[in-house]
């Protein structure tokens, strides 16, 4: 029987964390690795997620904006359609009115 000892290796075996995030920017402890590991990296997280939510505002704006245009035009062609219809009826009718006037002096001469 031989005594063997196992061999022990002194490099760290990295490894992985994963913590999860509610939300655009991290908890608190995670900054903190993050600002151990990289002076400055805390506040370039923090800046991006504001500039993420600058443009989260910008984008919503301007699909207000669009959306509120779409339906005051819907609205005008609608009420485009509805004058022409009612026009149209106007003349339809004036002219089916006309027609019967006709026709009925032409019937008694």
């Amino acid at each position: 029987m031989t005594d063997e000892t196992p061999e022990v290796s002194l490099n760290p075996v990295p490894q992985e964390v994963i913590v999860p995030v509610d939300g655009r920017v991290p908890p608190p402890s995670v900054l903190e690795r993050y600002e151990q590991v990289l002076p400055g990296s805390a506040d370039r997280v923090l800046k991006m997620a504001e500039a993420e939510q600058a443009h989260r505002h910008a984008i919503d704006s301007q699909a207000a904006q669009t959306d509120s245009r779409v339906r005051t035009r819907r609205l005008a062609f609608g009420f485009t359609l509805a004058v022409m219809g009612v026009s149209l009826g106007a003349v339809l009718g004036g002219m089916w009115l006309i027609m019967r006037l006709f026709w009925a002096r032409r019937a008694r001469r």
